[in-house]
């Protein structure tokens, strides 16, 4: 981003440089940094130490949120050489104020032509603003009770100063002081849409796109669909970003998606408002095609929901997000539902990471890419969960491929993957290595499968060390780790936890298996589970260590209990479970029945419903 000069007209006094002494304190001296003061979370509120004029040249369609800040030492001028929205609050008590500038909390200036600039208030505090030099303001603003806000355009009458706008549904046009009344003032379901605003500073949304079924209007949106091939509006903001890419924000709403949404310029965004954003697909293909497609580099599409109308829309070519070739993006926080394919990528060094596909056939098929990370997921109530297809360099971690039909994870033809710390399970192979070659399987978790936990076929020089594969019964044709057929090469298979019998090699050369913990050494004949919930109230401690006493009849004094969490399908939830999951540091039985969890720094504050499993001999 360029950074403008400003052209100050007082003297600053002495402040600490941005981000050194002080947290919450911010020097600005042009737009990128008032952006950054603008969007930074160090602290709940911010002061913004400003000179009284900053030019904002080249940034058509920015939006500015002045809510909760604090301007020093005077108010803040703002020169626009483009049309911008600016919103801002004075509620006192609740958040800083916009301190006065020679009377006048908020300056507005056009530079080389008239600008229209959509300002959104709220106040109980009276103040003004000065409207100057070739601006025209529409204004939306909310009045406490008996306050009065003054607009000004009189006093700079010399420089064409007009003000022009809407209180609520009152139109009025001034060119001098003007104390309007609470006559005709927004609405509450105004005022909750104005509420939505704040995700364009948040997210720097270049445009915004919102649907007429969730109410919103072209009053805060610069398009808004209609419930029919809405990719047309929203194909048409992306289209009006400069050719050096932006974002595109979808308000809350469901939209009906009836061709592909095409992110085709570099340093895209699409991102919605979570969950709320709902895109629904409303055709079928020949081809593939996804509801969103990155059809160039350096774009990231995030926090929105794809449903794939599967159960209408039975292709098998529909994807939820979906790319032919692209570098350098990223896919984050969606949620893909009822699809084909959830996510179906051809990505090289780009992130995947806090997605959640269900019920698709396949959550990730990620095909001939490298250099990705793909973490933190969730891929689940899938046939297969992630199917890793000819893509090299690339870390797979943290990730749960669960409730699979076929295969959690499965490596084809993949080469020099590090696959770690995934939770795999399924009716067949939880993680399956096909023609996989310098793989790393390290710290996986492996549960059930009516095949087998770890599945090599055909595969050359992989690491297969410290996994946790559980597979109680001794038939024939069941596995912990199994090596099939006389293909495979060179694999190393050592150090795993194997709940069941032993590894089984079926042939092949120079294959090394040592050091693993099989059957009865590690006294095992039969698997217990149960399940239970550790509500959050109930956690014994006012400063850590934490701890929780967990009465679970069958639980033996002996047991080495080994937990999981149920996540919920929620996915703000199973966010909120997975923090809380991560404060228990240790579990142990202290008694017949007993269960004490204990927390070393931070108890949870959201209830889990856990998975209790032990082991014992039989």
């Amino acid at each position: 981003m360029a950074t403008h000069n400003i052209s100050g007209k007082v003297n600053m006094p002495a402040v600490p440089p941005l981000f050194s002494y002080q947290k919450g304190f911010f020097v600005v001296n042009n737009f990128y940094d008032l952006m950054t003061a603008l969007s930074s979370t160090e602290t709940p509120y911010k002061t913004i130490f400003a000179p009284t004029s900053i030019n904002m040249t080249d940034y058509s369609g920015t939006c500015v949120d002045l809510r909760g800040i604090n301007v020093f030492p005077v108010g803040l001028a703002l020169e626009f050489t483009e049309d911008c929205t600016i919103i801002f609050n004075q509620i006192a008590g609740n958040s800083p104020q916009i301190v006065t500038y020679d009377g006048l909390g908020l300056v507005l200036a056009g530079v080389g032509g008239t600008r229209n600039v959509s300002l959104f208030a709220q106040t109980d505090t009276s103040m003004s603003i000065l409207a100057k030099d070739l601006v025209k303001v529409a204004v939306n603003l909310t009045l406490n009770a008996g306050v009065g806000f003054t607009f000004n355009a009189e006093q700079y009458a010399n420089y064409g100063g007009t003000l022009t706008g809407t209180i609520g549904y009152k139109n009025f046009t001034t060119t001098q002081d003007a104390t309007p009344s609470r006559t005709g003032l927004m609405s509450a379901s105004d005022k909750g849409r104005l509420d939505n605003i704040y995700y364009q500073v948040r997210k720097y949304a270049t445009k915004v796109v919102g649907n007429t079924a969730a109410g919103h209007t072209t009053d805060i949106c610069d398009y808004v669909c209609d419930g029919t091939a809405d990719e047309v509006q929203i194909n048409a903001a992306l289209n009006a970003l400069a050719d050096t890419g932006g974002t595109v924000l979808l308000l809350e709403g469901t939209y009906n998606i009836a061709a592909p949404i095409l992110l085709s310029k570099t340093y895209t965004k699409l991102c919605g408002v979570g969950e709320a954003t709902v895109l629904k697909r409303m055709w079928n293909d020949t081809v593939l095609h996804g509801v969103v497609e990155l059809d160039n580099n350096y774009c990231t599409v995030c926090d929105l929901m794809i449903d794939g109308n599967r159960s209408v829309y039975t292709a098998v070519y529909n994807c939820g997000v979906y790319t032919a070739s692209a570098e350098f993006c990223t896919v984050r926080n969606i949620r893909a539902m009822n699809c084909y394919y959830g996510l179906y990528l051809i990505i090289f060094t780009s992130t995947i990471t806090e997605c959640v596909t269900k019920n698709c056939d396949t959550g990730l098929y990620y095909k001939n890419g490298y250099d990705c990370v793909v973490t933190d997921n969730n891929f689940v109530g899938s046939s297969t969960g992630g199917y890793i297809n000819g893509s090299e360099d690339s870390v797979i971690s943290s990730n749960n491929f669960v409730g699979s039909s076929t295969y959690g994870l499965y490596l084809d033809g993949a080469g020099e993957i590090i696959a770690i710390g995934n939770s795999c399970g399924s009716n067949g192979a939880c993680l399956k290595l096909n023609g996989a070659y310098n793989c790393q399987i390290i710290g996986n978790t492996c549960n059930g499968g009516s095949a087998a936990g770890i599945h090599l076929v055909g595969s050359d020089s992989n690491m297969v060390s410290g996994n946790w594969c559980s597979k109680m019964s001794y038939d024939a044709n069941k596995h912990t780790i199994r090596l099939e057929s006389t293909l495979n090469t060179k694999n190393v298979i050592c150090n795993n936890d194997c709940y069941g019998k032993a590894p089984t090699v079926e042939g092949g050369t120079e294959n090394n298996v040592y050091g693993n913990k099989v059957g009865s050494s590690l006294d095992v004949s039969t698997r217990f589970t149960f399940t239970a919930t550790l509500a959050s109230a109930t956690w014994v401690g006012a400063s850590a260590p934490f701890t929780y006493t967990l009465t679970l009849s069958g639980i033996l004094a002996t047991d080495k209990p080994h937990i999981s969490v149920d996540f919920s399908a929620t996915l703000a939830t199973a966010r909120l479970e997975k923090a809380a999951y991560a404060c228990i540091d240790e579990v142990e039985a202290t008694a017949d029945n007993t269960i004490v969890f204990r927390c070393f720094e931070t108890k949870p504050t959201q209830a889990l419903n856990i998975f209790v499993e032990v082991l014992r001999n039989g």
